[in-house]
C-alpha cells in the first residue's frame, strides 16, 4: 500500500510521464513480482519502460535496467505456464 501511494503522489505532483513516476513504477513492479503477481508486476514494468524510453533514452542505464527487469517477468511468466502445462 505504500508503494502505491507513492505512485500516486508522483503521478499526481510530477506527472504519469516522469521518470521519478517511472521509478515508482519499477519498485512497484518488483513488489508484484516477488508477490508472483506476473500479469500486474509486467504490466507496471512496460509502462516504466516506455517512460524511461522517451524521457531518458534507450541506452540510459534506467532505461536498461528497466528492460531487464520486464525480460526477467516475461521469462519467470513464461517458466510459470509451461510449468502449468506439465501438471499431473
Amino acid at each position: 500500500p505504500l508503494h502505491e501511494r507513492a505512485l500516486a503522489i508522483c503521478e499526481r505532483v510530477l506527472g504519469a510521464e516522469h521518470s521519478e513516476t517511472a521509478d515508482s513504477l519499477s519498485v512497484l513492479a518488483l513488489l508484484h513480482q516477488a508477490q508472483s503477481d506476473l500479469p500486474t508486476a509486467e504490466r507496471l514494468m512496460r509502462r516504466a519502460l516506455q517512460i524511461f524510453e522517451t524521457k531518458l533514452g534507450p541506452t540510459h542505464p534506467n532505461t536498461e535496467r528497466s528492460r531487464r527487469g520486464l525480460a526477467a517477468i516475461v521469462q519467470q511468466r513464461a517458466g510459470a505456464a509451461g510449468a502449468d502445462g506439465q501438471g499431473g
